[in-house]
C-alpha cells in the first residue's frame, strides 16, 4: 500500500513519547482498510528516543511520513497543526497523539463507511477508554448518538481526539487557532459547524493519562479556566454570536470556578497569616 492517493490522513503529534509511541503506531499500522491511508507523524523536537522509533516505522511502512522540528513548537506557542492541514492529502482526517492508541483494526474502515454513506455528517467519533496506571475506564458516558455544534460548547470536551474522523473540507484554520490551549475543542466546534456529528457506540481507542501529556504542564493546569474562557470567546466571535447563549453558559461556569479558586486561595492566605501570628 502506498500513499499517493490516500482517502484518510492520520495525524500523529508526538513529544517525548518513547515509552508509548510503539503502542500508538502499532494501532495505526494495524488498520485494515479497503482504501489507502497516509500517516503524518509530527515530532515536536523530542529529546528522548521518540524520533528514533518513529523513523524505524517509517523505514518499514512506506505510508508513514515523519515531520520533525528543530525547536519545540508547543513551548513557543506555535501551532503544530498547521503543517497537517496544509499538506494532508486525504478526504478524511483522523488524529492519534503519540501517547494514545487505537485498539480496533477496523476503526478507520467503520468510520469511513459511515461518513461515505451519510453526507449530512461532517464527522464521527467513538467511545474511548482512559488508561490510568493499569486501569481502564470509560472516558465519557453518553445517552445519545447524534450531536450538533451546540453540544461541543461544553465545560469538558465532548469526545477524545483519538476517536475523531472528520471531513477535511469541513475544517479550516482561523487566525486565532494557534492561540488557544484547547485546540481539540476548537476543532470539534469548527468541524461540527459544517455538519452533524455521529457517535459510533464502540470502544476503539485508549486515552493514556500521563504526566507528560501535551496539555499537562503546570502552566496549563493553573490557567485552565482562563484558557477555556478565551477559547469560548474566540468561538463566539467566529460564529458571529450565533451561539452566544450556549457559549455564555460555559463562560459563566468557568468564571464561577475561578472565583471559587480565588476565594479558597484567600482563605488559605488568612489561615497562614493567623498561624504565623500565633507562632510568633
Amino acid at each position: 500500500m502506498d500513499n499517493l492517493n490516500p482517502l484518510v490522513s492520520v495525524f500523529c503529534p508526538t513529544y517525548n513519547h518513547e515509552n508509548y509511541i510503539r503502542d500508538c503506531l502499532n494501532g495505526i499500522v494495524m488498520q485494515k482498510t479497503a482504501f489507502q491511508i497516509e500517516v503524518i507523524v509530527q515530532d515536536d523536537a523530542s529529546t528522548d528516543k521518540t524520533l528514533e522509533i518513529i523513523e524505524e516505522y517509517a523505514r518499514t511502512h512506506l505510508f508513514v511520513n515523519v515531520v520533525t522540528h528543530e525547536e519545540n513548537y508547543f513551548s513557543k506557542g506555535m501551532s503544530i497543526n498547521e503543517y497537517l492541514f496544509q499538506n494532508a492529502k486525504g478526504k478524511y482526517i483522523a488524529i492519534c497523539e503519540g501517547d494514545d492508541y487505537w485498539t480496533d483494526p477496523l476503526k478507520l474502515q467503520k468510520q469511513v463507511d459511515f461518513l461515505e454513506t451519510n453526507p449530512e455528517y461532517s464527522c464521527c467519533f467513538h467511545n474511548t477508554y482512559v488508561k490510568k496506571d493499569h486501569e481502564l475506564f470509560p472516558w465519557r458516558i453518553y445517552d445519545k448518538e447524534d450531536f450538533s455544534i451546540t453540544d461541543t460548547f461544553s465545560t469538558v470536551a465532548l469526545f477524545h481526539t483519538s476517536s475523531i474522523l472528520f471531513r477535511r473540507e469541513a475544517f479550516y484554520l482561523p487566525e486565532w487557532f494557534h492561540k488557544v490551549i484547547s485546540a481539540d475543542m476548537a476543532l470539534f466546534s469548527i468541524v461540527t459547524s459544517n455538519g452533524k456529528l455521529k457517535r459510533i457506540p464502540e470502544f476503539m481507542s485508549v486515552y493514556r493519562k500521563t504526566d507528560g501529556g501535551i496539555t499537562g504542564t503546570d502552566h496549563v493546569i493553573r490557567n485552565y479556566h482562563k484558557n477555556r474562557i478565551e477559547l469560548m470567546t474566540f468561538l463566539n466571535k467566529e460564529f458571529n454570536n450565533k451561539y452566544k447563549k450556549e457559549i455564555e453558559t460555559v463562560i459563566s461556569y468557568h468564571r464561577h470556578q475561578i472565583n471559587k479558586e480565588l476565594s479558597l486561595f484567600g482563605k488559605l492566605k488568612n489561615i497562614i497569616r493567623l498561624q504565623s501570628i500565633f507562632l510568633c
